[in-house]
């Protein structure tokens, strides 16, 4: 966190609004975190990471194993409580909020959720970075680097929902616990 993000909190908690990082959020048992991973805000914070770094979205679990996994779920609570305090503080809910204004309200939501990055979020170098570190790319190489950070469809992002949903079942809650 820069001493920008850090000035914007503090500006937030001087105006009433809570901000939550998720470093914060502490899920401890496996019930709450299976609730978490199918609940519609995890669907929707993985969605939202799927736009803006679909390569980090394909590759994290194998980069970060299932701390990956237990980051994406901390960060969907926390976007959530965020948007919560956020309708709180203006003397709303999501319930009262969703019914009298639908589109507004699920623009508003998307736009909190995608303001909560992924705190080891990998990002991918342009290919003209990469060019320049290790010189002349393979048009095999230059395919990979295009198939992995390409845009995801809506079949992709809901396989990768539904694979991280199993994780639990296929790894146990312990390996969870202890990230």
């Amino acid at each position: 966190m820069n001493d920008n993000d850090f000035n914007a909190i503090l500006d937030e908690l001087d105006e009433g609004y809570t901000y939550t990082i998720s470093e914060l959020v502490e899920i401890n048992t496996e019930e709450d975190f299976r609730e978490i991973l199918n609940s519609e805000d995890f669907a929707l914070y993985v969605r939202l990471l799927a736009e803006s770094n679909p390569f980090y979205l394909r590759n994290g679990f194998a980069l970060q194993q299932e701390s990956f996994v237990m980051d994406l779920a901390r960060c969907s609570v926390a976007a959530k409580m965020n948007f919560d305090s956020q309708l709180e503080y203006e003397g709303t809910t999501y319930e009262k909020y969703q019914q009298e204004h639908y589109s507004e309200c699920m623009i508003e939501r998307s736009e909190c959720f995608r303001e909560l990055s992924m705190p080891h979020e990998v990002e991918v170098p342009s290919i003209q970075v990469l060019q320049h570190l290790v010189g002349t790319l393979t048009d095999s190489n230059i395919s990979k680097y295009e198939r992995e950070t390409a845009p995801m469809q809506d079949a992709e992002v809901d396989k990768w929902i539904q694979k991280f949903r199993e994780l639990p079942n296929l790894l146990g809650w312990k390996r969870f616990a202890d990230k």
